[in-house]
């Protein structure tokens, strides 16, 4: 024992903890280091000590410490020195002045060793040791230093040291391994710990290191995570602190362990001993595994391992009916300081389903965010069912709980809630039992016809609660309505009050969660309806509540579906895909998967509404692989989708064969506007089929538009109108059609819609354009969308042309709408480039031919590399690469960017001449000649370059141009002339005259004609003009004209 008492203990595979070394480097000239007992104390301080070479006086205590006499007889052999002085008989009487003289000499003569006093609380309270040690401290030479490791905080007798501030304390806070010291040691002491293990024994150890060797030792520990305490540590704690406890002691400690923390105030009321606050500070003095947290009341918090061994002992020896007694005392106490689900854990554990059940139903009212949610959620699944049954309360919750994943089961919780609330006069459960209940059929995506029942049971809560008892309960119940009436009564005549109020309410609401369901449902209205304007507000506050924390997965993956949609019926195709990789990645990190398919569903809307079919196939590629898993409403989108695919491809039989199948699952559906797409749908098929029946379709699809006051259902069928009739030819129906769908979208900045086809758009843009129809819109509908028919539609000057050119009667460049500016010389090859460019044709011109008309005489390369320099300078001069194409030695001007009106007069000619050619009789092909004809009389508006004589390339272009549509007035006059309408051969004439001055032949025709007419003196003047035309070119009318001009003087005589 001698040897022992003063030798170091020996280390092996000890873990070096430098946060802690530093800490006592820190602590001088006294360091205190105070912890349970196996909390690694004395490992600490002997592990310093080798980890900075100190020289130490090692002195183990125990509780023989109560004799001066042998305490410095072991330390004068502990410093292995001679000359020491002697504790004898005769010194007893004066032991203070012997302490300092022993210390003084110790100090001399071991100046650098620090004296380490390990096991300090094992020296008895009323021995002589302490007040030595007292002077061993006072006598500390400069840079002397003592380290004391104890159980306990310093005895009163270091009182002043400790006011002085010359003891540094390491109190068991810090002495706790921390997680990754935890790991290291495991590292060292069992290196197969799996790491979710070792996660496992830190928590449940809470970095008491004797406890984690002890739980080590017994190998059962380390398979699985076991609820008890393990019998090794169960032993230690049992001798270590129970048996040195006293009957009271050991009774607080016991019913105490029921709570996590607590004050000594609470302890006081739990176990009705009035000293339990007084005995805890005392065994936390003591380093009884008693944690004090620094708090205005001492608030404490027993070891875990120490905790789980006093719950396994209370368990032991408490009666069932005094344990249970403990626990609903100790549920009463949390539940005061707002710790509800420590309370709910006791009374569980107590079984008292009762009170229980009372707390739970508190705490479903006060559930903020979703965290809270599932907590209480997980309570109302620990109750029995009848007990469950019996709370409206409890069934609301419950069914709020399974709304995500169980919305039929959900249902029938608010529906068995919906009469408890009623006959308790519970209002605002009533009607959000009500609102909810209507809220899972969107969610379960099956048919909508038992919302009929629901809106029957509104009209009785109504007459039992004729007001609302909050905004925030009217706030849900408007938007649950606006869903009923929406997917069942859309003509109801108070949709739009409802919509209204829902709109009104969702700003003031305090709830995120609420706001954004009800938020989800005005939004589903408005762009249902097609009201985009409300609906880009209402989109903005849905991203902003989406990011709130409160708000449910479930909810937020809602969102995201409708947020789609609204993004990609604005145009905004590439948002809305990403909208719905954000939700679909909620849906798996979340597990929620009840909304995926129809998140990929309007993803697959949104890419064919871009008319991306391939990405759209992915996606559905998705559903179908899933189809008969699908909800009945994901179902019917499915088969939509699909034909409306076919339709863009062109796949007539597919797209028949969807419209059938989709026919009946909307009818089963049961919801209106899906009905609507529908009808619109099968009417398209079975007109690219040629199959009767496309215009009833029609009908009913514009009945069902008009029903349901959806403006943008009503613009879709009028657009399905308008191309059903272009493809049938009926150009009248197609103007008039478009005259009425036209400032439909204009009014609400429609660029987007279900069955959008590209290809079919840009048609009937060009006819709304060529009709003078809602321009500013229409063009910018076809710059938004990218829109291109699959023929430059040439013949109408208003298209949105990125790039037009005017070359008759003047020559001009307009890019952007905008004309371009020439400035000084450096244009002039660029343009006499483009200009050449368009009398070649426009389309495939051989360089060598540009290069012949514009650098005649320079040699081959030279004209070549001059031809590539003054390109480059054309393209940068419009503005726009695709405007010129090089390619295989020919340039050419793109027709889908660039107009020119020689382009637009020959177009518009050459279907004049197709028309009048097809029916020389008076029918709609002489209509259309004749609107042809105008048109290309309205864009000849002079010669060709104006006639320019410099530009010899230029004439043949000019004279060609002009001839053909004189021909062409000539041939309509001849025609107008065969049917006796002089009236309309005239304006022919009088056109032909305006194109060319000296064209006798037509101011002779023109004579006739205002003779025909009885305008003999228009008709002279006509001769006269005629004959000063001429007389500039020094000729003279012809005879044929003379004797037309004398017969009309005779008859005038």
């Amino acid at each position: 024992m001698p040897l022992a008492k003063i030798t170091r203990p020996p280390l092996r595979g000890v873990l070096p903890r430098p946060r802690l070394f530093q800490r006592l480097d820190g602590c001088r000239p006294v360091a205190w280091v105070r912890a349970p007992p196996g909390a690694g104390k004395t490992t600490l301080v002997a592990s310093y000590l080798e980890a900075r070479r100190l020289p130490a006086l090692w002195y183990h205590c125990d509780g023989g410490d109560d004799d001066l006499a042998p305490f410095f007889d072991y330390l004068a052999r502990a410093a292995g020195t001679r000359g020491l002085p002697r504790f004898t008989a005769d010194r007893a009487a004066a032991p203070a002045d012997f302490a300092r003289e022993f210390f003084r000499a110790l100090w001399d003569r071991r100046r650098a060793a620090v004296l380490v006093l390990d096991g300090y609380d094992d020296v008895p309270g009323d021995s002589p040791v302490h007040a030595a040690v007292r002077e061993a401290m006072g006598q500390l030479p400069r840079g002397g230093r003592v380290v004391v490791t104890s159980r306990a905080e310093p005895p009163a007798a270091f009182a002043r040291l400790r006011a002085n501030r010359a003891i540094g304390e390491i109190d068991w806070a810090e002495l706790r391994l921390r997680a990754p010291e935890t790991r290291a040691l495991l590292k060292r002491l069992a290196p197969s710990t799996p790491a979710t293990l070792a996660a496992t024994l830190h928590e449940r150890t809470g970095g008491w290191a004797a406890g984690l060797v002890l739980m080590l030792q017994e190998r059962r520990g380390l398979a699985v995570e076991r609820r008890r305490t393990p019998d090794g540590i169960v032993d230690y704690f049992a001798n270590e602190i129970m048996a040195k406890a006293s009957a009271e002691t050991q009774a607080i400690l016991l019913e105490t362990a029921f709570l996590a923390r607590f004050s000594g105030a609470v302890a006081e009321s739990l176990t009705g001993r009035p000293h339990a606050g007084s005995i805890l500070a005392r065994l936390h003095r003591e380093g009884c595994f008693l944690l004090q947290h620094a708090e205005p009341n001492a608030v404490y918090e027993y070891q875990p391992l120490f905790r789980a061994f006093l719950l396994r002992r209370a368990y032991a020896v408490l009666a069932t009916t005094r344990r249970a007694e403990i626990q609903r005392k100790a549920a009463g106490l949390l539940e005061r300081e707002g710790r509800v689900a420590e309370a709910v854990e006791l009374l569980r554990q107590a079984s008292d389903w009762a009170e229980l059940a009372r707390l739970v139903e508190a705490a479903t009212r006060t559930a903020e965010d979703s965290a809270d949610g599932r907590r209480v959620d997980e309570w109302i699944a620990a109750l029995p069912a009848d007990t469950v049954a019996e709370r409206p309360w409890l069934l609301f919750r419950r069914g709020i709980g399974r709304l995500a994943d169980q919305p039929a089961a959900a249902r029938d919780d608010f529906a068995a809630a919906l009469p408890l609330f009623r006959k308790a006069g519970d209002a605002a459960g009533a009607f959000l039992a009500w609102a909810l209940g209507v809220e899972t059929i969107p969610y379960e995506e099956t048919e909508f016809r038992p919302l009929e029942d629901w809106l029957a049971a509104f009209d009785d809560l109504m007459g039992e609660f004729p007001e609302f008892p909050s905004a925030e309960v009217e706030m849900r119940v408007a938007g649950a309505m606006l869903l009923v009436l929406l997917c069942r009564r859309p003509q109801h005549r108070e949709i739009k009050v409802w919509a209204r109020r829902a709109v009104e309410l969702v700003q003031a609401a305090p709830s995120p969660a609420d706001r954004l369901a009800v938020t989800c449902d005005i939004l589903t209205y408005q762009l249902w309806i097609g009201d985009l304007e409300s609906a880009a507000t209402l989109a903005g506050d849905l991203r902003a509540l989406s990011r709130a924390p409160q708000v449910p997965a479930h909810a937020r993956i809602a969102a995201a579906r409708v947020l789609a949609r609204y993004e990609w019926l604005v145009g905004d195709v590439v948002a809305a895909q990403a909208t719905v990789d954000a939700g679909l990645a909620l849906v798996r990190a979340s597990g929620v998967e009840l909304l995926r398919h129809s998140l990929m569903l309007e993803a697959a809307a949104a890419s064919l509404s871009a008319g991306d079919r391939v990405t759209a196939g992915r996606w559905l590629a998705e559903t179908r692989r899933d189809l008969a898993r699908l909800t009945p409403f994901a179902r019917v989108w499915h088969h939509f989708l699909a034909g409306w695919d076919a339709l863009l491809a062109a796949d007539v039989t597919t797209a028949l064969g969807e419209h059938e199948t989709l026919l009946s699952a909307t009818w089963q559906c049961g919801m209106p506007a899906l009905r609507c797409l529908a009808h619109l749908f099968a009417a398209q098929a079975l007109d690219r089929a040629g199959t009767p029946g496309a215009d009833v379709h029609l009908a009913q699809a514009t009945d069902l538009a008009l029903q349901i006051d959806s403006e943008l259902l009503q613009f879709m069928a009028l657009l399905v109108e308008a191309d059903v009739a272009r493809r049938r030819g009926d150009e009248g129906r197609v103007t008039q059609t478009l005259a009425r769908a036209m400032p439909m979208g204009r009014r609400h900045g429609y660029v987007n819609a279900w069955l959008w086809s590209a290809a079919a758009m840009a048609e009937l843009a060009a006819r709304a354009l060529d009709a003078d129809i809602e321009p500013d819109y229409v063009r910018r509908l076809v710059r938004e969308r990218k829109l291109a028919p699959a023929e430059a539609p040439v013949e109408v000057e208003t298209w949105p042309w990125p790039v037009k050119v005017f070359t008759l009667g003047r020559f001009e460049v307009l890019t952007g709408e905008r004309p371009v500016q020439f400035a000084g010389k450096a244009q002039k090859k660029p343009l006499a480039l483009l200009q050449a460019l368009i009398a070649l044709g426009g389309q495939r011109v051989r360089e060598d031919r540009l290069t012949e008309a514009l650098w005649p005489d320079a040699d081959g390369d030279a004209a070549h590399q001059a031809l590539s320099t003054t390109l480059h300078r054309l393209r940068r001069l419009l503005r726009d690469e695709r405007a010129i194409v090089r390619l295989d030695g020919h340039i050419s001007l793109v027709s889908d960017h660039c107009w020119v009106d020689l382009w637009a007069v020959e177009r518009t000619i050459a279907r004049a001449e197709a028309a009048i050619a097809r029916s020389p009789v008076r029918d709609h092909e002489w209509a259309a000649s004749v609107r042809w004809t105008d048109r290309a009389v309205a864009l000849y508006r002079g010669e060709f370059l104006s006639g320019n004589p410099s530009l010899p390339w230029a004439a043949g272009v000019a004279d060609r141009l002009r001839e053909r549509v004189l021909r062409q007035l000539r041939k309509l006059g001849h025609l107008w002339e065969s049917i006796g309408d002089w009236e309309e051969a005239a304006g022919c004439y009088e056109r032909a005259v305006a194109i060319n001055e000296c064209a006798e032949e037509f101011y002779r025709r023109l004579m006739l004609a205002y003779e025909r007419l009885g305008r003999r003196a228009d008709a002279i003047l006509v001769y006269q003009r005629c004959r000063q035309a001429l007389a500039a070119l020094t000729a003279t009318p012809a005879p044929e004209t003379e004797a037309i001009a004398k017969s009309l003087q005779v008859s005038r005589t």
